[in-house]
């Protein structure tokens, strides 16, 4: 039987990993119960869920390969699995943008993002497309003109 690549069950299974410990930390903090109670769950039981489903594939496919396949033809193990693991890419996604909205409020994050802005801004300043004066500009329409 086919199977994916070492470094996508690296990536596999940092991700259940990393879903599990944010769950716990959303429990033990009490920081929205029920959808870390969830996650928790859910990062526990998708990767059982889906290695029993996709050991029934036949030779020659891939487990992500099974799986799309057996979700275009509307099977529901297919589309439960994919919603347990939607459900924990959106946990996540929603967990690192309110980490990024608490941090921009730090008063030492605020003052390093302003200073990152302003080199930026300068940089911007000095790059040649931003440098045209008016006679280079005349000059052009003149010249197209002709």
């Amino acid at each position: 039987m086919e199977t994916l690549p070492n470094w996508f069950w690296v990536i596999y299974y940092i991700f259940l990993l990393l879903s599990l410990v944010t769950g716990v930390i959303g429990l033990v903090r009490q920081w929205l119960s029920t959808l870390s109670s969830f996650a928790i769950i859910l990062s526990l039981l998708a990767p059982l869920v889906s290695f029993v489903y996709v050991v029934q594939r036949s030779n020659g496919l891939t487990e992500l390969g099974y799986l799309l396949a057996q979700l275009k033809t509307g099977d529901l193990w297919a589309i439960f699995i994919t919603v347990m693991f939607l459900y924990l890419i959106a946990w996540n996604l929603f967990l690192l943008t309110y980490l990024i909205i608490k941090m921009s409020k730090t008063p030492a994050v605020k003052r390093r993002l302003f200073a990152m802005k302003n080199k930026l801004y300068v940089f911007l300043k000095k790059l040649r497309f931003n440098k045209q004066d008016d006679d280079e500009k005349s000059e052009r329409v003149k010249s197209n003109s002709k």
